[in-house]
């Protein structure tokens, strides 16, 4: 799969992306500037499952982790699937963008991207072993930075059919997109 860059993927009719503009004050901007573009993934299984994971911070979300500045977005979304699942994930396609801009005045704006990205299905219920933050977080940029802390020991996944309950609306629509 190839993954071009997420404006060029939201001129595309079949996916489906949402944008909000955000207006901030300056020093609320220079912190927005922290946030980090990301990759979510939507494991789907053969039964027409989706994976599902909660690290406590956000509830039940789909598997997501930055994305490096020089990193290709097809390798992260890989790396996050195969650390979900434990197994060698095909992408599929991507199905959702979520685009914020931050702006400050009429001169200032920064802004962030959430890919969504579904895989072809994996047989059966795999769930990995490895925290998926930090499979994400080995060398992100690309570059000889160095790696950054890993998350929590392990996330706890699930194989869900639907949206699990009480979800915030982007979270909601991302697994919903993947259902889909």
């Amino acid at each position: 799969m190839e993954t071009p860059d997420p404006e060029t993927l939201c001129e595309r009719e079949e996916i489906e992306c949402e944008t909000e503009t955000r207006a901030v004050t300056r020093g609320e901007l220079e912190a927005a500037r922290d946030i980090e573009t990301h990759v979510t993934v939507g494991v789907v299984n053969d039964g027409g499952d989706v994976l599902v994971s909660n690290n406590g911070s956000r509830g039940w979300t789909l598997p997501a982790a930055p994305v490096g500045r020089n990193e290709n977005w097809a390798t992260a979304a890989r790396r996050i699937a195969e650390a979900a699942t434990g197994v060698g994930v095909d992408l599929d396609t991507p199905v959702r963008v979520r685009r914020v801009d931050f702006q400050h005045d009429d001169t200032q704006q920064h802004t962030t991207y959430n890919v969504v990205v579904r895989t072809a299905p994996v047989s059966g219920r795999p769930v990995g072993d490895e925290p998926i933050s930090a499979a994400a977080n080995e060398n992100p940029s690309g570059g000889n930075d160095e790696p950054t802390a890993p998350g929590p020991a392990l996330e706890e996944r699930l194989w869900v059919d639907r949206v699990p309950d009480g979800q915030a609306d982007g979270i909601e629509a991302d697994v919903r997109a993947v259902l889909e």
